[in-house]
Protein backbone atom coordinates (compact mmCIF):
# COMPACT_ATOMS: atom_id res chain seq x y z
CA UNK A 1 0.00 0.00 0.00
CA UNK A 2 1.22 3.64 -0.86
CA UNK A 3 0.92 6.65 1.27
CA UNK A 4 0.90 10.37 -0.45
CA UNK A 5 1.39 13.48 1.81
CA UNK A 6 0.18 16.71 0.78
CA UNK A 7 1.21 19.83 2.62
CA UNK A 8 -2.77 21.33 2.70
CA UNK A 9 -3.20 24.90 3.18
CA UNK A 10 -7.35 25.02 3.59
CA UNK A 11 -10.28 22.77 5.36
CA UNK A 12 -11.37 22.32 1.33
CA UNK A 13 -8.09 20.89 0.60
CA UNK A 14 -8.47 18.45 3.74
CA UNK A 15 -11.65 17.50 2.30
CA UNK A 16 -10.93 16.82 -1.78
CA UNK A 17 -7.87 14.60 0.19
CA UNK A 18 -9.70 12.40 2.03
CA UNK A 19 -11.87 12.04 -0.88
CA UNK A 20 -9.38 10.84 -3.51
CA UNK A 21 -7.68 8.31 -0.30
CA UNK A 22 -10.98 6.42 -0.55
CA UNK A 23 -10.87 6.89 -4.56
CA UNK A 24 -7.39 5.17 -4.48
CA UNK A 25 -8.33 2.58 -1.73
CA UNK A 26 -11.55 1.50 -3.75
CA UNK A 27 -9.45 1.10 -7.05
CA UNK A 28 -6.84 -0.77 -5.16
CA UNK A 29 -8.87 -3.23 -3.10
CA UNK A 30 -12.28 -4.50 -4.13
CA UNK A 31 -14.88 -4.71 -0.93
CA UNK A 32 -15.36 -7.91 0.15
CA UNK A 33 -18.75 -9.35 2.25
CA UNK A 34 -18.10 -9.67 5.64
CA UNK A 35 -18.95 -13.24 5.68
CA UNK A 36 -16.71 -16.35 6.82
CA UNK A 37 -14.89 -17.81 3.90
CA UNK A 38 -15.11 -14.98 1.70
CA UNK A 39 -12.51 -14.69 -1.02
CA UNK A 40 -10.08 -11.90 -1.01
CA UNK A 41 -10.81 -10.66 -4.57
CA UNK A 42 -8.12 -8.91 -7.01
CA UNK A 43 -8.70 -5.25 -8.31
CA UNK A 44 -11.49 -4.64 -10.68
CA UNK A 45 -13.32 -7.99 -9.22
CA UNK A 46 -16.08 -7.93 -6.66
CA UNK A 47 -17.23 -10.90 -4.20
CA UNK A 48 -20.53 -11.97 -5.49
CA UNK A 49 -22.81 -14.88 -4.20
CA UNK A 50 -23.26 -17.83 -6.38
CA UNK A 51 -26.79 -18.90 -7.13
CA UNK A 52 -28.53 -21.69 -5.19
CA UNK A 53 -25.62 -22.67 -2.96
CA UNK A 54 -24.54 -19.40 -1.37
CA UNK A 55 -20.70 -19.81 -2.10
CA UNK A 56 -18.82 -16.92 -2.82
CA UNK A 57 -16.50 -16.03 -5.42
CA UNK A 58 -14.70 -13.55 -7.58
CA UNK A 59 -15.94 -12.14 -10.91
CA UNK A 60 -14.86 -9.07 -12.90
CA UNK A 61 -17.24 -6.06 -12.33
CA UNK A 62 -16.07 -4.50 -15.40
CA UNK A 63 -14.13 -4.77 -18.53
CA UNK A 64 -12.49 -2.74 -21.08
CA UNK A 65 -10.52 -4.59 -24.03
CA UNK A 66 -8.08 -3.31 -25.83
CA UNK A 67 -10.89 -1.44 -28.63
CA UNK A 68 -12.04 0.39 -25.64
CA UNK A 69 -15.35 -2.01 -25.86
CA UNK A 70 -16.68 -2.13 -22.22
CA UNK A 71 -18.19 -5.41 -20.40
CA UNK A 72 -20.14 -5.62 -17.51
CA UNK A 73 -19.43 -9.15 -16.07
CA UNK A 74 -18.65 -10.48 -19.21
CA UNK A 75 -15.91 -10.23 -22.17
CA UNK A 76 -17.71 -7.48 -24.80
CA UNK A 77 -18.66 -8.16 -27.74
CA UNK A 78 -20.44 -4.84 -28.22
CA UNK A 79 -19.40 -1.24 -27.61
CA UNK A 80 -21.40 -1.78 -24.23
CA UNK A 81 -22.00 -5.74 -23.28
CA UNK A 82 -23.74 -6.35 -19.99
CA UNK A 83 -24.26 -9.80 -18.70
CA UNK A 84 -27.48 -10.65 -17.18
CA UNK A 85 -27.15 -12.92 -14.32
CA UNK A 86 -28.77 -13.97 -10.96
CA UNK A 87 -25.48 -12.78 -9.66
CA UNK A 88 -25.41 -9.41 -10.60
CA UNK A 89 -28.44 -7.84 -9.83
CA UNK A 90 -29.22 -4.46 -10.99
CA UNK A 91 -32.57 -3.98 -8.70
CA UNK A 92 -32.40 -4.79 -4.74
CA UNK A 93 -35.27 -6.90 -5.61
CA UNK A 94 -32.96 -8.94 -7.57
CA UNK A 95 -34.11 -8.20 -11.04
CA UNK A 96 -31.50 -7.69 -13.63
CA UNK A 97 -31.32 -5.86 -17.17
CA UNK A 98 -30.59 -2.79 -17.86
CA UNK A 99 -32.72 0.24 -16.74
CA UNK A 100 -33.24 4.23 -17.09
CA UNK A 101 -34.71 5.63 -14.44
CA UNK A 102 -36.52 9.26 -13.84
CA UNK A 103 -37.48 10.37 -11.04
CA UNK A 104 -39.54 13.61 -12.13
CA UNK A 105 -42.45 15.54 -12.19
CA UNK A 106 -42.27 16.00 -16.24
CA UNK A 107 -39.20 14.51 -17.68
CA UNK A 108 -39.84 10.91 -18.77
CA UNK A 109 -37.02 8.12 -18.87
CA UNK A 110 -35.90 7.47 -22.14
CA UNK A 111 -32.98 6.01 -24.37
CA UNK A 112 -31.88 7.43 -27.55
CA UNK A 113 -30.35 6.59 -29.95
CA UNK A 114 -28.23 8.83 -32.22
CA UNK A 115 -27.66 8.52 -36.31
CA UNK A 116 -25.74 10.41 -38.75
CA UNK A 117 -23.02 9.86 -41.38
CA UNK A 118 -19.57 11.34 -41.30
CA UNK A 119 -17.87 11.23 -37.89
CA UNK A 120 -17.79 12.71 -34.72
CA UNK A 121 -16.39 16.03 -34.99
CA UNK A 122 -17.80 16.49 -39.03
CA UNK A 123 -21.72 14.95 -38.82
CA UNK A 124 -22.98 14.68 -42.13
CA UNK A 125 -26.72 14.05 -42.60
CA UNK A 126 -28.49 10.71 -43.18
CA UNK A 127 -29.79 9.30 -46.70
CA UNK A 128 -32.45 7.57 -47.70
CA UNK A 129 -32.76 4.31 -46.86
CA UNK A 130 -30.29 4.54 -44.09
CA UNK A 131 -30.88 2.77 -40.90
CA UNK A 132 -31.27 5.13 -38.09
CA UNK A 133 -31.82 3.05 -35.00
CA UNK A 134 -32.21 -0.81 -34.47
CA UNK A 135 -33.43 -3.04 -31.68
CA UNK A 136 -33.28 -6.48 -32.09
CA UNK A 137 -33.35 -9.85 -30.00
CA UNK A 138 -30.50 -12.79 -30.49
CA UNK A 139 -30.85 -16.32 -29.13
CA UNK A 140 -27.95 -19.07 -29.37
CA UNK A 141 -28.73 -21.95 -32.00
CA UNK A 142 -26.01 -24.26 -30.34
CA UNK A 143 -23.13 -23.47 -32.26
CA UNK A 144 -23.82 -19.34 -32.72
CA UNK A 145 -26.15 -15.97 -31.42
CA UNK A 146 -28.50 -15.58 -34.56
CA UNK A 147 -31.41 -12.94 -34.78
CA UNK A 148 -34.81 -13.56 -33.69
CA UNK A 149 -36.49 -10.35 -34.44
CA UNK A 150 -35.92 -6.54 -35.03
CA UNK A 151 -37.97 -3.48 -35.31
CA UNK A 152 -35.87 -0.66 -37.11
CA UNK A 153 -36.00 2.93 -37.75
CA UNK A 154 -35.33 3.59 -41.30
CA UNK A 155 -35.12 7.34 -43.49
CA UNK A 156 -37.52 7.68 -45.70
CA UNK A 157 -35.85 10.42 -47.53
CA UNK A 158 -32.56 12.10 -47.35
CA UNK A 159 -32.33 14.84 -44.61
CA UNK A 160 -32.01 18.55 -44.52
CA UNK A 161 -33.27 20.67 -41.89
CA UNK A 162 -36.14 21.08 -42.72
CA UNK A 163 -36.80 16.89 -43.79
CA UNK A 164 -37.00 14.46 -41.64
CA UNK A 165 -39.66 11.76 -42.51
CA UNK A 166 -38.54 8.29 -41.28
CA UNK A 167 -40.53 4.90 -40.95
CA UNK A 168 -40.92 1.89 -39.27
CA UNK A 169 -40.40 -1.52 -40.25
CA UNK A 170 -40.68 -4.82 -37.58
CA UNK A 171 -39.05 -8.04 -38.84
CA UNK A 172 -38.45 -11.58 -37.54
CA UNK A 173 -36.67 -14.65 -39.00
CA UNK A 174 -38.77 -17.02 -40.90
CA UNK A 175 -38.15 -20.64 -40.52
CA UNK A 176 -34.81 -22.14 -41.51
CA UNK A 177 -33.49 -18.94 -41.98
CA UNK A 178 -31.18 -16.77 -40.22
CA UNK A 179 -31.68 -13.13 -41.66
CA UNK A 180 -34.95 -11.62 -40.60
CA UNK A 181 -37.80 -10.24 -42.99
CA UNK A 182 -39.55 -7.16 -42.61
CA UNK A 183 -43.37 -7.81 -42.85
CA UNK A 184 -44.90 -4.71 -40.88
CA UNK A 185 -44.14 -1.18 -41.91
CA UNK A 186 -45.64 2.22 -40.36
CA UNK A 187 -45.22 4.93 -42.98
CA UNK A 188 -44.11 8.55 -42.27
CA UNK A 189 -48.12 9.68 -43.01
CA UNK A 190 -49.57 6.79 -40.56
CA UNK A 191 -50.34 4.42 -42.68
CA UNK A 192 -49.57 0.61 -42.23
CA UNK A 193 -48.56 -2.12 -44.52
CA UNK A 194 -48.63 -5.26 -43.67
CA UNK A 195 -46.63 -7.19 -46.50
CA UNK A 196 -46.19 -3.86 -48.92
CA UNK A 197 -43.47 -1.76 -48.06
CA UNK A 198 -46.33 0.85 -50.00
CA UNK A 199 -49.47 1.05 -48.41
CA UNK A 200 -52.31 2.65 -50.13
CA UNK A 201 -54.83 2.84 -47.60
CA UNK A 202 -54.43 4.13 -43.77
CA UNK A 203 -54.31 -0.11 -43.60
CA UNK A 204 -52.78 -2.37 -46.38
CA UNK A 205 -52.60 -6.20 -46.79
CA UNK A 206 -50.79 -7.77 -48.80
CA UNK A 207 -52.52 -11.66 -48.95
CA UNK A 208 -55.62 -12.64 -47.46
CA UNK A 209 -57.50 -11.89 -44.41
CA UNK A 210 -59.64 -13.54 -41.44
CA UNK A 211 -61.50 -11.34 -39.09
CA UNK A 212 -64.47 -12.26 -36.73
CA UNK A 213 -65.90 -8.92 -37.42
CA UNK A 214 -65.07 -6.07 -39.66
CA UNK A 215 -66.99 -2.51 -39.23
CA UNK A 216 -66.64 0.03 -42.05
Amino acid sequence: MRHSFVALKSTKQKHLSVLLAVFMLSATYSPVFAQAGAPVCPQGSVAIIGAGNNTLSCTPLVKVDSRGWVGFGVDPLYNLDVLQSPGLAFEPTGGTGLAVRSYSEDVAARSTLLRARGSVSQPKAVKSGDSLGNFRTDAFDGQEFVVAGRVRMIAAEDWTPTQHAAYLAFGTTPENGKVPVDYVFILPNGQVGIGTTEPQATLDVAGSLNATQVSV
